[in-house]
């Protein structure tokens, strides 16, 4: 049975802007592409970390939930919390000018903050554990079906060989033939 591996604490940091001069209609799936890759960026991670979610009633209200490991949170509040390198690194996205039709700047209506993420002996099951777990499952589905493969390809190397099979043999003819 495998060991667990050791953990890294990791905490989501959340916040909230607004778009200033952006329709509702403007906000597009290439937009919240587009603000995942930047905020991924910004804070140095993969953009799977990085998510994205508009505002139900008003779409150009966007929250950011990304997560990152505790040692690296500092500088991920101290990227956010700069509404100017926000708004310059939206500027400098590579889909600017197709994501972002109208957009004026950028409004932060709730700055950065953290919300801890449980680790795997944390003991609270948060988004930590969870990611664990299922990389947990993974590994020993994958363990099961390397067993059942090697199970396999040792059957089949005895039975190349006339061993492992329940086949009877007659050995009538063999009389002589061996060293007894």
């Amino acid at each position: 049975m495998p060991t667990a591996s050791p953990t890294v604490d990791v905490v989501t940091v959340l916040g909230t802007i607004m778009l200033e001069g952006m329709a509702a209609a403007d906000v597009t799936e290439k937009t919240l592409a587009e603000l995942q890759d930047i905020f991924a960026a910004m804070v140095g991670v993969s953009k799977d970390h990085v998510r994205i979610i508009p505002d139900a009633d008003s779409a150009v209200i966007i929250r950011y939930e990304i997560i990152v490991s505790q040692a690296t949170a500092d500088g991920a509040m101290s990227a956010l919390g700069d509404l100017e390198n926000v708004q310059d690194s939206i500027v400098a996205g590579i889909g600017f000018a197709e994501a972002f039709v109208g957009y004026e700047g950028a409004n932060e209506l709730e700055g950065p903050s953290i919300a801890t993420t449980d680790a795997p002996n944390g003991g609270g099951g948060g988004t930590g554990a969870a990611v664990v777990a299922a990389v947990g499952v993974v590994a020993a589905v994958g363990l099961l079906g390397l067993a059942a493969f090697v199970v396999r390809q040792r059957k089949n190397g005895l039975a190349k060989h006339g061993r492992g099979t329940s086949e009877l043999r007659d050995v009538s003819d063999d009389a002589g033939s061996g060293p007894c």
